[in-house]
């Protein structure tokens, strides 16, 4: 082989060389592209659950502390031991 057909062929394996490793590199950009949305996706996930536990404990806490208000204010609620008493002024003859 003279060394003219030497450089071409070499040259013919470098390029084919670049092209598998360029069409490989994009490929590889693709799946970093697709596995950071997923990631993305299971980061909103587990942060939308965290949330709906903290909002369900919240409403648990407020529907008790309505309950307990609506216990003071309903009078059928307090037995007559617990009625206030009305206050009732003596009145000098």
């Amino acid at each position: 082989m003279s060394a003219a057909q030497d450089f071409a062929a070499l040259k013919a394996q470098l390029e084919e060389r670049i092209a598998n490793l360029a069409h490989e590199k994009d490929s590889v950009q693709r799946e970093i592209e697709a596995l950071g949305q997923k990631v993305a996706l299971k980061e909103l996930e587990r942060q939308a659950k965290t949330l709906e536990g903290e909002l369900g404990g919240l409403k648990g806490r407020k529907n008790a502390l309505e309950q307990k208000l609506a216990s003071f204010a309903s009078p059928a609620a307090q037995s007559p031991q617990q009625a206030p008493k009305p206050m009732v002024r003596a009145v000098a003859q």
